[in-house]
């Protein structure tokens, strides 16, 4: 698959995404909704940080690594949009349930930091065999 084609791919769920969040910001009453509501608008506020996320990730490696090496490295970036994706959506919680601290952000950036370099640690070995 080609660059250009997974990223119209990441677009249009990015749009759907972004469309489903809306949706649910301006019908559902969160007082009323109760878990139901917050489970829909925290789920498709997920999606669209992540179809967000990743279309930046794309950009910054078509920019450092050039389109063709880009493609071959999907794989890394979808897994770092996840990472980064997992931080920021923490972090929105956090301050949703009124607990954000700025020790629990530094402790959730070296939680998704070593789980980065687990993954890349383990992929050279996996090369290297």
């Amino acid at each position: 698959m080609s660059l250009r084609v997974f990223q119209v791919g990441v677009f249009t769920f990015t749009l759907l995404a972004f469309g489903a969040w809306l949706g649910v910001v301006l019908t559902i009453d969160p007082t009323l909704a109760g878990m139901p509501g917050r489970i829909l608008f925290f789920s498709s506020l997920f999606a669209f940080l992540l179809g967000i996320i990743m279309e930046g990730v794309i950009s910054l490696y078509k920019r450092g690594l050039g389109e063709e090496r880009a493609a071959r490295h999907l794989g890394a970036a979808f897994r770092q949009t996840i990472l980064l994706t997992i931080f920021v959506f923490l972090n929105l919680f956090l301050l949703y349930r009124g607990i954000w601290a700025w020790w629990l952000v530094l402790l959730f950036l070296a939680f998704i930091l070593l789980l980065e370099f687990t993954a890349r640690t383990l992929k050279q070995e996996k090369n290297s065999i």
